[in-house]
């Protein structure tokens, strides 16, 4: 662990140039001003300068007594005094020279700001191991072991017009033990917040459920990548539902028969940076779907999270984030099935990011037809292999994999609805990350060798 104040000011002071000094350099340099070195972003306003910064500050005029500038290796504040530049304050992340030379701290996006790091929830977020806990986003609730706690949260609105709401919630620590499943529920996004280390060796699912959408996540047929209906009807065609899409897209759904058409998989949508939080979209329905009894829906999308600390997010060996998308619903005897969700979001964003455990966002698989047992899609797997589709659905997207499978019209067995893509995830770092330690290896599925997730943290 480690805190803002970890690193105390340091005073040092920069010799002056003497004549002899200035024509070594001179006489070397072939009268040549070499800034090689210093580097800085018109966007962050952070200033990098590296080793050669005396040099080149044998060349500038003498400072103006009060004046502040930025300076790394280490990171630091200095001010003139006295036509000299002494360190006055030493920064844990980076100076950022906006509005003025200063020590920055970490600026979360999708309007979560740092400072509500410290006036939200107080005490620590740690469920007794074995707990079962549940966040239900629409109530703004938690529960854990079915017992309400005390908790204060509140919603946030995001910008983008039909983006769903966020809940936030933060703590003084979190830390998920490996025998605690935590499950979110509800229509509205989650982020999480950590003042300090936020630990998970359990296991956070906030993917679809079959028909049930995760957090934020699109219902069967809704959402900006769901997938399309299958057209038919019996006895002369069936058509069954196209999979969600969201980083790619959904896996189409076939058709049997005359005058009738699979539904098209959902096309991709979002950023890749989630500045907007939003999940994944739900499947279609099949052409002779049963609404009444759920059969030849489609799945639900995958939730959407969002994580934040100061401190470290660590995900341990054992320990897992499941924003999967719900697997398509089996449709009746000899009827077709519906398409799989897509996948939901997982964004991350903390200075220092361990991931050894697994992070997926994979979609579900599509409905088959029932046969003699059930043949919903599976939900999509918290690891890289992907969902299987019912007889004859398509497999939801995962690991190097991005988009869905189409389903298919085997002789004899009605057709099967389309997988559901990928979600999306990010990781927003300031320090490089950690994704393999001793024996251990995390998992990213989609795979980050296709689909790269590690971004910058800003600092402000």
């Amino acid at each position: 662990m480690f805190s803002l104040n970890s690193f105390a000011p340091k005073t040092s002071r920069i010799a002056k140039p003497t004549f002899i000094t200035l024509w070594v350099i001179f006489l070397f340099a072939g009268c040549r001003f070499d800034t090689q070195g210093i580097e800085g972003s018109p966007d962050s306003g952070i200033i990098d300068g590296s080793a050669d910064r005396d040099i080149t500050d044998v060349f500038t005029q003498n400072c103006l007594e009060g004046e502040k500038r930025c300076k790394s290796e280490p990171h630091r504040v200095e001010i003139c005094k006295n036509d000299e530049w002494i360190s006055e304050e030493m920064c844990e992340f980076a100076c950022t020279s906006q509005p003025q030379p200063r020590c920055g701290d970490p600026a979360f996006q999708n309007g979560i700001q740092n400072g509500w790091l410290d006036t939200n929830q107080e005490g620590n977020f740690i469920p007794d191991n074995g707990a079962s806990v549940v966040i239900d986003t629409e109530n703004m609730s938690i529960t854990i072991n079915g017992s309400p706690a005390n908790i204060s949260s509140d919603i946030l609105v995001q910008d983008a017009p039909g983006a769903p709401e966020i809940m936030w919630v933060t703590f003084n620590r979190v830390l998920i033990h490996e025998d605690v499943t935590i499950r979110v529920t509800g229509s509205r996004t989650l982020a999480l917040g950590s003042k300090d280390d936020l630990q998970i060796f359990g296991k956070i699912e906030a993917g679809g459920d079959g028909s049930l959408p995760g957090p934020g996540g699109g219902s069967p047929g809704e959402g900006t990548g769901r997938g399309g209906d299958g057209q038919g009807t019996d006895p002369m065609g069936q058509g069954a539902g196209g999979g969600g899409g969201y980083l790619a897209g959904g896996g189409n759904g076939d058709s049997s028969g005359m005058s009738s058409s699979g539904g098209g998989g959902g096309t991709p949508y979002g950023t890749t940076t989630l500045n907007t939080l939003v999940g994944g979209s739900g499947g279609g329905e099949a052409s002779n779907a049963e609404t009444a009894t759920g059969n030849g829906i489609g799945g639900g999308g995958g939730g959407a999270l969002m994580l934040f600390s100061r401190g470290e997010i660590y995900v341990g060996p054992l320990g897992h984030i499941n924003a999967g998308g719900g697997g398509g619903r089996q449709g009746n005897t000899g009827k077709s099935g519906g398409g799989g969700g897509s996948g939901g979001a997982i964004l991350i964003e903390a200075p220092r990011i361990k991931i050894l455990g697994v992070l997926a966002a994979n979609g579900g698989g599509g409905g088959g037809s029932y046969v003699s047992s059930s043949e919903h899609g599976e939900n999509g797997r918290p690891s890289a292999e992907p969902a299987s589709g019912g007889n004859s659905g398509g497999a939801g997207g995962a690991g190097t994999t991005l988009s869905g499978q189409n389903g298919s019209a085997n002789l004899g067995e009605s057709p099967g609805g389309g997988g559901g893509a990928c979600g999306r995830i990010r990781l927003h770092k300031i320090f490089p990350p950690i994704f393999e330690e001793g024996n251990h290896q995390g998992t990213i599925s989609p795979d980050r060798t296709v689909a790269p997730v590690v971004g910058e943290l800003r600092i402000e």
